[in-house]
């Protein structure tokens, strides 16, 4: 994808990391700064990581235009503290109540 700068960047897991805590390093070319909030010191590293799996899991393979899995989620969404799903809790270990 192409940045603010006019590099051009592959969204692998560098990119991601780097975009999660300092989403205004690489401005995507049309989009404005300061539009997601900077990460650093909210999430553990095991909640980074699990985040980076789940963003992976639902686009293509970087540098390819053929999604990587069939869409389905990686094996641990939803038991992950702070990562949706059933049965899951926010980072401030509250409950998602069912529907």
């Amino acid at each position: 994808m192409q940045i603010t700068s006019g590099q051009t960047v592959i969204a692998d897991d560098s990119y991601l990391r780097e975009s999660i805590l300092n989403p205004n390093a690489k401005i995507v070319y049309g989009f404005a700064p300061n539009i997601m909030p900077n990460f650093t010191g909210q999430i553990s590293e095991e909640q980074l990581v699990a985040l980076i799996s789940y963003i992976k899991a639902l686009g293509p393979e970087p540098g390819t235009q053929q999604p990587s899995s069939s869409g389905t989620a990686p094996k641990n969404y939803g038991t992950e503290k702070g990562i949706a799903g059933p049965g899951a809790t926010s980072i401030s270990g509250s409950q998602v109540e069912s529907r």
